[in-house]
């Protein structure tokens, strides 16, 4: 096996964009598709070029901790794993020129075999190795019914700063070891770096699993998204103190520290976006205009014990917009391509020498906020190569 693909295998895939010259992927219904079903996922991005060029895309099977499994492509795919991207279109009317690409799977060149998760690769034709953007996609094969609700009064305290899940995995499969079998993870708002993994059932019955009182299943309830609207620049909102032209709109946003506010309602998309554009006489996906925009956070003094990082689903919540901070304007700041539409953001603080983001020194932290929590279930019996998706639960605290 090459080097380049057991480095693969090693490491955690995300859905990620690895070239700036290419922004704003989407891909529908929460990437989850059910195996043999008739759901199909549309899958599309744009790269700030005129220049059309030809990209093709392939499918990496994964196992439940999205390492590369060591499936053979026959295992995990029918049909051949090279399909190029044949709809593309030119932005129209748009001071940033970009093209548009767009394409589904599954589709009639290639379809899963089996449940679990697959990572849709994006390269120039040719140049298979050089992986330019990918995303995660979900297959499932429901034989497992996930119940579950999610609780304020948790293990750390009532109606704090925490929500607990509590689930149910109900299924009539026969299981002869659920905690070697069968792995579950949890996530808060599809964020990846506060996920919960390696969870085993507190209770076990002859076809129920029970994951409750688990102290790993707190999260910090974290604040309601902050919010921005650039579907028309002639309509701003309040903490857009600034907007430019200069080949292209620029933007720039102000924000305060929200720890020491009162809890607020405020409807968001838990951290995700929509392309929109007002008064289009076209279509969303190539009028949209692209905006510069520059993210600020005032802060007195700057944060010695750990970074603070811009996130949101322009950059599937990872934390890889670490903010830099300005000494002489006293804030943090970071710079952003967005496409014209609405936008849910959230600024989140890590601590030196850690990995998972934290809500509560910036944006706050209240037990009353709106958040979605999802649950996977995989299920890889003894003498089995891959984690299947079995089972899967989606949940809100309102």
């Amino acid at each position: 096996m090459c080097v380049c693909c057991l480095c693969a295998q090693a490491q955690v895939q995300y859905t990620q964009l690895f070239d700036n010259n290419f922004k704003t992927l989407e891909v529908s219904d929460k990437g989850i598709i059910s195996l043999n079903g008739d759901e199909v996922l549309n899958i599309n991005f744009d790269e700030l070029s005129f220049e059309s060029k030809n990209y093709s895309y392939k499918i990496m099977y994964c196992n439940a901790d999205w390492r590369v499994s060591n499936l053979a492509e026959f295992e995990y795919l029918d049909g051949m794993n090279l399909v190029d991207i044949e709809d593309y279109r030119h932005s129209v009317n748009t001071f940033v020129e970009y093209t548009h690409y767009a394409f589904s799977f599954p589709n009639e060149r290639i379809k899963p075999k089996i449940s679990g998760n697959y990572l849709v690769q994006v390269f120039e034709s040719g140049i298979p190795d050089n992986i330019l953007l990918q995303a995660r996609v979900y297959v499932l094969d429901k034989e497992a019914n996930v119940v579950g609700k999610v609780r304020t009064n948790t293990d750390l305290g009532t109606n704090t700063k925490y929500q607990q899940i509590d689930f149910d995995v109900i299924t009539d499969k026969n299981i002869s070891d659920p905690f070697s079998e069968i792995k579950v993870c949890v996530q808060q708002n599809h964020r990846t770096d506060n996920e919960v993994k390696d969870i085993k059932p507190s209770f076990i019955s002859r076809n129920k699993l029970t994951f409750s009182n688990n102290p790993k299943l707190v999260f910090e309830a974290g604040n309601e998204y902050r919010s921005l609207d650039i579907s028309n620049l002639r309509l701003l909102d309040d903490n857009v103190k600034n907007k430019s032209f200069d080949e292209h709109y620029s933007l720039w946003l102000e924000d305060k520290s929200r720890s020491d506010k009162a809890y607020k309602f405020t409807r968001d998309i838990n951290g995700g976006f929509i392309v929109n554009l007002q008064n289009n006489n076209y279509e969303d996906d190539v009028e949209a205009d692209y905006i510069y925009a520059g993210f600020t956070l005032a802060a007195k003094t700057p944060f010695l014990d750990g970074n603070v990082y811009l996130t949101g689903g322009f950059n599937a919540q990872l934390l890889n917009n670490r903010m830099q901070y300005d000494n002489e304007l006293k804030h943090y700041v970071a710079y952003q391509w967005l496409k014209q539409g609405g936008y849910n953001y959230q600024y989140l603080f890590v601590p030196r020498g850690e990995t998972r983001g934290s809500a509560a020194k910036i944006e706050g932290s209240f037990w009353e906020t709106e958040n979605e929590y999802e649950v996977f279930v995989y299920y890889r019996p003894v003498g089995s190569r891959y984690d299947g998706l079995i089972g899967y639960l989606s949940v809100s605290v309102r």
